[in-house]
């Protein structure tokens, strides 16, 4: 009950849920969120106190890391763009580019670490690495076994 009434009350706190959320994306984006939040918050064993403490702080990383990426994207070719079609030149500044954003990832992974540390602990800050990796396996699976699902009932449809 508990970890229902804290699930609750970070959707309040954070903002992350959203009734009016009109977009099909951004539904599913939020539901996401919410997993991934009642996944850490079980995992982790987070106390309400933890909570209300480490939340804010990994809400400021992933939108440092998501800023990170979408700048990255900035700079990748067109989907329709193939490496083969740029220059040696504009491959070499993306490769570049590629460096420099695993980069500040891992100088911002180093800024936030100690954050971490000083709420939950040592130990449960490097569990937390694990865990969104394991959080990141498990959506990928369930996505490849809906993908493969749907295309298994389409060719058993026909």
């Amino acid at each position: 009950m508990k970890k229902v009434s804290l699930i609750m009350a970070m959707f309040l706190l954070f903002g992350i849920g959203s009734a009016t959320a009109q977009k099909e994306g951004e539904t599913k984006k939020v539901e996401m969120e919410a997993k991934k939040i009642a996944f850490l918050t079980e995992k982790l064993a987070l106390t309400t106190e933890e909570s209300e403490k480490f939340w804010p702080i990994f809400n400021e990383k992933e939108a440092k890391i998501k800023e990170l990426r979408k700048e990255f994207k900035e700079h990748k070719p067109d989907k329709g763009e193939k490496i083969d079609e740029m220059t040696d030149a504009e491959v070499k500044e993306l490769i570049e580019k590629g460096f420099d954003v695993k980069e500040k990832h891992i100088s911002i992974d180093r800024a936030y670490n100690q954050k971490f540390i000083d709420v939950i602990g040592v130990k449960r800050t490097a569990k937390l690495y694990h865990i969104e990796r394991e959080f990141k396996k498990q959506m990928h699976q369930k996505k490849s076994e809906n993908n493969s699902g749907g295309k298994q009932q389409m060719k058993g449809g026909k």
